[in-house]
């Protein structure tokens, strides 16, 4: 997951992901946060994420744990400034947050399901608040439905054609002759 630069403070967006630090946050920080009226999911507790280390001419040096985090991905469902996130995240005394420039990408990492080089947190464990609704992040795009239909074609059309071998009987000397 990378982070980017702040953005302009008066810049609008609709989702937004942050992290918070369990030893540094106010012990309530999900109520207040619940309060705020706006949908978000927290991750599992990140405590057994690590961080290597390499040394310039890309030779391993050490591994070790990094600090216990949550990731937060907030939806501001008609988008709000940069600045009036930002200013919530340090209220909970936080590092910045940062625009989840693709929210699908940011939710399905709060648990590391795209990056099998990090420990695999339990999706089952994903909190969601004030009517997060992760459905409208993880459905298909166009372009993604249209490929999975041109597959499942090709696969069909696959599929009817050993079917019609196998019922002229040529898909079974197909079969003895290569398997031999």
């Amino acid at each position: 997951m990378s982070f980017f630069n702040k953005p302009d403070p008066k810049s609008k967006f609709q989702y937004f992901m942050g992290l918070v630090y369990p030893d540094s946050a106010p012990e309530n920080w999900i109520n207040d946060l619940r309060m705020v009226g706006r949908p978000f999911a927290v991750s599992p507790l990140h405590d057994k994420d690590k961080h290597s280390e390499f040394h310039e001419d890309g030779a391993y040096i050490s591994e070790h744990l990094i600090k216990p985090h949550y990731h937060v991905l907030l939806n501001w469902e008609n988008n709000t400034t940069y600045r009036t996130v930002d200013q919530l995240w340090q209220s909970y005394n936080q590092p910045h947050p940062f625009v989840a420039s693709s929210p699908r990408a940011c939710f399905k990492y709060l648990w590391h399901a795209d990056d099998p080089d990090k420990y695999p947190y339990n999706e089952a464990d994903v909190r969601l608040y004030n009517g997060f609704d992760p459905a409208c992040l993880l459905k298909l795009t166009q372009s993604e439905t249209t490929a999975y239909l041109k597959q499942i074609r090709q696969d069909q059309n696959h599929y009817t054609a050993l079917h019609q071998l196998h019922c002229k009987g040529i898909y079974q000397d197909h079969l003895r002759a290569t398997s031999t």
